[in-house]
């Protein structure tokens, strides 16, 4: 179903992005994992910075058939008005 497909995860080095990938690898899929980490066999991109999606896009040569938008990070902890509106800020980018 997915053989020959170009699939770009993000989030791709754990959790549910890495099964997500491995999962169109399976399928014979063209897989291109990006994560901020570039641990596991991803390609190092972050996603909440426009300068690193740019540079990771112009590293790839064949049109995307499907995006996986998998990458989050960890918002603030705790009652609502006890954080700082920075530390959404950088949740919400």
């Amino acid at each position: 179903m997915f053989k020959g497909k170009t699939v770009l995860v993000t989030g791709a080095s754990r959790g549910l992005g890495k099964e997500i990938l491995t999962h169109f690898r399976i399928q014979e899929a063209n897989v291109i994992g990006w994560s901020s980490s570039g641990e596991n066999d991803t390609e190092a991109v972050d996603v909440r910075w426009v300068y690193h999606v740019k540079k990771g896009i112009k590293n790839i040569d064949e049109d995307i058939d499907i995006l996986v938008c998998n990458a989050g990070i960890y918002g603030p902890i705790g009652p609502f008005e006890k954080t700082k509106l920075s530390e959404w800020s950088n949740t919400l980018l």
